[in-house]
């Protein structure tokens, strides 16, 4: 599907730059006015909610609107694949011993001390965002923001804007994936996580490629946290939250999963439409 846009290439990424700047402008605004001197689960969850619409959400809707006349085939949100997405689903399912051995690497590389300090605040963040230990509250609070609506935001600036701009402006797809699932790494400021945040983003943004639908993106995202929300909820009620650790030291459990997650994603790769959108 050809997009036609209303500016050139370079006026594309000048306005969402831009209008990414205003948003986080205001909603970094928002946020310290709602967090106040100090932070309280309320208000981190509020502040959460800001900065989804804020920093995400309204940066890729305005930018869409701005560039061209059918934003939603730019977003990739004209079609849903059911397929594709119960398809995606499982295959991150799949991943999930293979990733937790990537994490494991990733968190066992010593940090310069400044990312020791980000990686404990973000965990004191998340505590307060999860509430009080055991409630059930907390975690249907937690799984409607951190599972539902980040996703939706994250997916609809990373990859069906940002991906789709990169993509649609004549850089070969793939680098488009990797470039933005490598922004969307590094803008959670987490870098323990680098790495295997990376190589999600990059599912997804081929989960998107491939299905020509951002919905099939945030259906994986989703489930990626939720179920990462459901974990961190037991670990706070000091239960082990098995899905954290299975095959973190396990070759051979990490090694079937990355051939799972293979074949399901070449599987993933020749179910596509003829006609694959970038």
């Amino acid at each position: 599907m050809d997009i036609k846009f209303n500016v050139t290439r370079g006026q594309r990424f000048m306005l969402l730059v831009c209008v990414s700047v205003l948003g986080m402008i205001i909603g970094a605004v928002a946020v310290a006015i709602v967090s106040g001197s100090q932070l309280t689960t309320p208000r981190v969850r509020i502040a959460a909610v800001l900065q989804d619409i804020f920093i995400f959400l309204a940066p890729a809707l305005v930018t869409s609107v701005l560039v061209t006349r059918r934003p939603a085939d730019l977003l990739g949100l004209h079609r849903v694949r059911l397929y594709y997405v119960l398809l995606g689903l499982v295959t991150l399912v799949s991943a999930i011993p293979a990733l937790n051995m990537v994490i494991a690497f990733n968190e066992s590389i010593q940090l310069p001390e400044v990312f020791e300090t980000a990686e404990q605040e973000a965990a004191h963040t998340i505590g307060l965002l999860m509430g009080e230990a055991g409630s059930i509250g907390g975690l249907i609070t937690s799984i409607m923001i951190v599972g539902l609506l980040a996703p939706l935001c994250e997916e609809l600036f990373f990859r069906g804007c940002l991906q789709r701009l990169l993509s649609t402006s004549g850089m070969n797809v793939h680098y488009a994936i990797w470039i933005s699932a490598f922004i969307f790494s590094v803008a959670h400021m987490q870098m323990a996580g680098l790495v295997p945040r990376m190589l999600l983003g990059a599912f997804f943004g081929y989960m998107l490629y491939w299905s020509g639908s951002v919905w099939t993106a945030v259906a994986a995202h989703a489930l990626n946290n939720v179920l990462a929300t459901v974990s961190s909820w037991l670990s706070m009620q000091g239960d082990e939250a098995v899905l954290e650790t299975v095959g973190a030291d396990s070759y051979l459990i990490a090694g079937i999963s990355a051939v799972v997650c293979a074949l399901l994603l070449t599987m993933c790769y020749r179910r596509r439409p003829e006609r694959i959108e970038a």
